[in-house]
């Protein structure tokens, strides 16, 4: 039940990424140049990164429990896999309006409309180039990540931290 709960509600992180068009919006409808410059601009990109950064440590931590089981191939096929899943979630939100607990509440209307986004060629498109997207973004965020991960790792001085399981110290709480 956790790993369909995790599922469902993952693509509401990534799914910021699509609200940069509620940024234009704002943009059009400030005269302002200074406003925009100093406000506008800055409040959107710390949302969409506070966002997607969630997106970014929940896979980070998959991944780190799934190399803590010994399934480290599975780590990059999970990804891509969920990266698709997610951008096949924000299609269904962005254009059909559903919301990750309609999967519960309107199960058949999902599945449905499901059906309906997968045999359209533009919904197709959208999850496609998503996915690139989230991809890209995702890998170049990870890199960071890690690096910052190990950093903290390597200035912690207390090396009672990593225990037997190296891996242990890269576990990233709320």
């Amino acid at each position: 039940m956790g790993v369909l709960l995790f599922v469902a509600f993952l693509p509401n992180a990534p799914y910021i990424l699509t609200d940069v068009i509620h940024l234009v919006e704002e943009i059009q409808q400030t005269e302002s140049l200074l406003l925009n410059t100093l406000i506008t601009i800055p409040k959107y990109a710390v949302f969409i990164l506070i966002g997607f950064e969630a997106y970014v440590l929940a896979l980070v931590n998959l991944g780190l429990y799934l190399l803590a089981h010994g399934l480290n191939r599975w780590v990059v096929p999970i990804e891509l896999m969920l990266h698709g899943l997610s951008a096949i979630g924000i299609a269904l939100g962005r254009f059909d309006r559903f919301n990750s607990w309609d999967l519960m509440t309107q199960p058949t209307q999902v599945f449905l409309t499901l059906l309906q986004t997968l045999t359209n060629e533009r919904s197709l498109l959208f999850i496609a180039i998503g996915s690139l997207i989230i991809t890209a973004l995702y890998w170049v965020s990870k890199q960071i990540v890690v690096a910052l991960m190990l950093r903290h790792q390597l200035l912690s001085p207390a090396p009672s931290k990593m225990g037997k399981d190296p891996k242990s110290a890269f576990t990233i709480s709320a």
